[in-house]
């Protein structure tokens, strides 16, 4: 169900030229009675799926896995790390990146009253106060143990019970402008997170408390600037259309850089931003932060993680295709690059999947599969163990011949079993109407 009303006027064609103007995404009001109606269906649906993971507070950390999360886009225009301090609570808002949860997430360190406050809860906020100030780009904050994904907001992490680590960043994992499951490209760039899974942040809006927000990352290029409103040219990933919008920059710096850099192909991190103000939602796309001017390479890798990525969330298999199928696609890609941006990818194709995929992807034998973050640990031997372990389960066991092996496999992967299930659950919630709309058009996004 889409609950948000956008106009995406057709692309014309002007009587003088022949020529074709892109179509204009116009973000409007959202219906407030389908919003809300979106807001409760979730988040009970969600919660009744998952009743053994979740207490009174949310879902319990400590039934799941450790959560990283990383500080390059938590101090970044407009909002920034949020404090609130007083005689009956302190609380630190930290919004991040999550590889775990595929997500940004927001995580909350409630600390209780001054009479209340425990020492290390104390020396916790201290910490991550003093990590996104430093700005650590080669470090993660690690939550280990007892936290909570809050109940009915569940894209916020509060502290609870667990611990704070500040450990080295694997760094492959974490560039933004590289993760797959952030990717939005002109097919889908007004799809919306489900209500109860963007972070709720304090707004810069007069007379607005605060913002549902959620962040995501496009290919783009500068049409135009007038002032800080920014007409941005989207290209498609399915074909060589492109279509426009407007974005706002409140960063000064961000906004003089782009001004010199027209008809630059860049990746950006956006947010986009929902917020009720006299009894009507509203809706805004934020332009937060860019990547390195990008050359072929870049621009393909782009398509190709995020082709991959939405044929494994259409249906949550982590199989996605063979090797030749991967190879002749990712030549049509290549093709598509040199032809609709002018710009060649140089790297041979071994060294270019390496480069760009390893992280999330992986080959077993002549088949591709996705490969969490959750499962970043396991060996490649070790992860088509884990591949066995799922055939396995899903076959009928009577057709089984090696049972024995199949409870080896069992005593060794089920946790990680449990643990993909919950993250396709929170991935079914989170990006329903993306995975409506990738369903809808499956053809186009076969790898």
């Amino acid at each position: 169900m889409n609950s948000c009303i956008i106009k995406d006027r057709v692309g014309v064609f002007t009587s003088s030229k022949m020529e074709f103007k892109p179509a204009i995404y116009k973000p409007q009001e959202i219906e407030a009675e389908r919003w809300l109606k979106r807001e409760k269906e979730d988040m009970t649906n969600f919660s009744k799926e998952i009743p053994h993971l979740m207490d009174k507070r949310g879902v319990i950390g400590d039934m799941l896995f450790d959560l990283t999360l990383d500080n390059q886009s938590s101090n970044i225009s407009h909002r920034e790390l949020s404090v609130f301090t007083g005689d009956r609570v302190a609380k630190g808002i930290f919004q991040a990146l999550c590889p775990e949860l595929e997500t940004f997430i927001t995580l909350i360190n409630w600390m209780g009253s001054s009479s209340e406050r425990k020492t290390h809860r104390v020396k916790y906020f201290q910490e991550l106060k003093q990590f996104i100030i430093e700005n650590r780009t080669s470090e993660v904050c690690k939550i280990i143990g007892n936290y909570r994904i809050k109940n009915g907001e569940f894209a916020t992490v509060i502290l609870s019970w667990a611990d704070v680590e500040i450990s080295k960043k694997e760094k492959t994992f974490y560039d933004w402008w590289r993760v797959p499951f952030i990717k939005r490209s002109a097919e889908n760039f007004a799809y919306f997170t489900s209500p109860v899974f963007m972070s709720s942040a304090p707004s810069n809006e007069k007379n607005v408390a605060e913002d549902r927000v959620s962040c995501f990352s496009l290919l783009f290029k500068i049409k135009n600037i007038q002032n800080n409103i920014v007409r941005i040219d989207i290209p498609h990933c399915t074909t060589p259309y492109t279509k426009e919008t407007d974005v706002i920059i409140y960063d000064q710096k961000l906004l003089d850089s782009l001004s010199k850099s027209m008809d630059t192909y860049f990746i950006g991190l956006f947010e986009d931003k929902i917020y009720l103000k006299n009894k009507y939602f509203h809706r805004e796309f934020v332009l937060l932060n860019i990547s390195e001017e990008l050359d072929g390479n870049d621009i393909a890798a782009h398509f190709i993680t995020q082709r991959l990525y939405y044929n494994h969330l259409k249906d949550q298999q982590l199989y996605l295709c063979s090797k030749e199928e991967f190879q002749k696609r990712g030549s049509l890609i290549f093709y598509h690059v040199r032809k609709s941006y002018n710009k060649e990818v140089t790297m041979p194709f071994e060294f270019f999947r390496k480069m760009y995929l390893e992280a999330y992807f992986v080959d077993i034998g002549d088949k591709i599969y996705y490969k969490p973050f959750i499962f970043k640990n396991l060996d490649k031997e070790s992860y088509a163990e884990f591949m066995q372990y799922l055939k396995g389960k899903k076959d009928n066991p009577k057709e089984i011949t090696n049972l024995l092996e199949l409870m080896k496999l069992h005593k060794k992967y089920n946790k990680h079993a449990s643990n993909l299930e919950f993250l396709n659950r929170y991935n079914f919630y989170s990006k329903r109407t993306l995975i409506d709309s990738i369903k809808k058009w499956e053809e186009k996004w076969k790898v």
